[in-house]
Parts: C-alpha cells; structure tokens; sequence
C-alpha cells in the first residue's frame, strides 16, 4: 500500500501539471478560432458620398461606409496622388492636393480640403484600394467620383495675397499685418445686416475693394519708408487685379468677372481717391 499511494500522487501531478499548461493555449485557439470563424465575409460599401453643385472654399465633404473601416487615407502634400482621397483641381493642375481624412467611428468620414480652396472645378475620388473592414474583407469598388465648382471670391483673393506677398523688400511683420487686415475686412465683406454670410456678396466686385481699402489703411499707419510704402502697394494691387487677368479667373467657374469689370476699376479708383489725402502725408 505504501508503494501505490506515491505512484498515484505522481501520476496526479502529472495530469494537473498537464492541465495548467494547456488551458491557456486551448483558450488561444478557442478564441482564434471564435475571430477566423465569426462569418463575416461581406465586403463593406460605400452609403454616401455626395456634394453640392457649387460650394465655398473652405467646405467640407463626408464619406459614410456600411460599417466601420481601416485604411482610408488623406493626401499629405499636393504632387502625385500617393493617397486613396484625392482632391483634383481640374481648372490648372493634374496633381493631388492636400486633403485630410479623419472618423471618430471608422464610418462616418470627414474630407476636409487643406487650407482655403480657390474657385475652379474640383473632382474629388475615393479609391477602393487599400479600404477594408475589420474582418479583412476589402472595399470591392470606390464611389463614384464627385464633381463640384468653388466659387468663392474671398478665398481666392485671400489664396492669391499669401501666394504673392513676400518679405522681400518690405518685411515680415507689414505683411503679416497687411494679410490680417485683409482676411477681416473681406470676411466682414460677404456678411449681411445681420452678420450672416451672403453668397451674393462673396464676388470679386465686393471684395477686392473691401481688401484693398483694408491693406491700404495698414500701409499708411505703418512705420515704413516711404520707398516700402510704394512697394507693398504695387503688391496688394497686383495680386488682387491678377484675379481679374489671369486666364483662369476668367472662366464660367470662377465669378463672372467681365460683366464687373469697369465697376471694379470704379471702385478701386474711389478708394484710392479717398486715401490721396493720407497717402500725401508719407
């Protein structure tokens, strides 16, 4: 009896070892089997991806799949389309531009353009590659691609200015003080009596003298020389008539800038008429 009873403590032992090891790996494969097995082999679709025919430069758009998803990507820099959104002004370049991509659920998607966007034609893409669910199961086809027109003056001649005007020969801080201006009083431009923005007011013909009125004002209360003074004027001057000449400005696309032209030009000219009297005190 006394040669049995270690023979079947061991042999106990043995069994319980035997079982602590393995439960952790039965409960691994039950768990990976549990996943690899749950079914789901539908591939995820695209609900809604739609914009409106004419938007304004700062607009957003949404993207909203039938379930969560991974793997949708922004462009990072404008160049060749290296992302699965892409963003194509049709009016001057091939090239993707900036466009980030964001989701709090992994559903509902927010396409948000980097920046303001000038007024042109605009297409904007989403390609399948790379999108999938979180079962793997990947985005079969993308949507169909949406074409839409920016018309907003504002954002262009605001776009135009931080294009043309640099430090050289005038300084950093004027010019950051002359775009200042600018953005607030062209801002200010587009709005109602009742401080709500107006498409009708959002035209070159309304805002270009609002922003050139505004730059002036900070021009002329600076501490430049005068030789610089000259110089920031011929600037803002031609960076906003280059809205009117340029090839592109002038397209159907952007805002109909030939029926306003000699308004235009009237009201640049009562402006500077107006600031003749500061401009004789530089």
């Amino acid at each position: 009896m006394r040669n049995k009873k270690p023979r079947k403590s061991l042999f106990t032992w043995c069994i319980r070892t035997l079982a602590v090891s393995l439960v952790p790996s039965l409960l691994l494969i039950s768990c990976a089997s549990s996943d690899s097995d749950s079914g789901d082999t539908t591939a995820p679709t695209v609900t809604s991806f739609t914009s409106d025919n004419t938007v304004v430069g700062t607009a957003e758009f949404t993207l909203t799949f039938s379930e969560a998803v991974t793997g949708v990507s922004g462009q990072a820099t404008s160049g060749d389309c290296t992302a699965n959104v892409q963003l194509v002004n049709t009016d001057n370049t091939s090239a993707c531009l900036p466009i980030d991509a964001t989701s709090t659920d992994s559903i509902v998607w927010t396409l948000d353009p980097a920046g303001e966007m000038d007024s042109g034609s605009y297409t904007l893409t989403v390609v399948a590659e790379g999108i999938a669910d979180k079962s793997g199961n990947a985005l079969a086809a993308g949507p169909n691609p949406i074409s839409f027109a920016v018309a907003d003056a504002l954002s262009t001649v605001l776009n135009e200015l931080d294009n043309d005007l640099t430090s050289d020969g005038i300084g950093g801080t004027l010019i950051t003080d002359i775009k200042a201006a600018a953005r607030i009083a062209g801002e200010a431009a587009v709005l109602d009596n009742t401080n709500t923005y107006d498409p009708a007011l959002n035209t070159l013909l309304v805002v270009i003298p609002k922003v050139f009125d505004a730059a002036l004002d900070v021009i002329n209360s600076s501490n430049a020389a005068d030789e610089v003074k000259e110089v920031a004027v011929g600037l803002v001057l031609n960076s906003l008539m280059d809205n009117v000449n340029s090839t592109s400005s002038l397209s159907t696309a952007r805002v109909d800038t030939i029926t306003g032209f000699t308004e235009l030009l009237q009201a640049i000219s009562e402006t500077i008429g107006k600031k003749s009297q500061q401009w004789r005190n530089w």
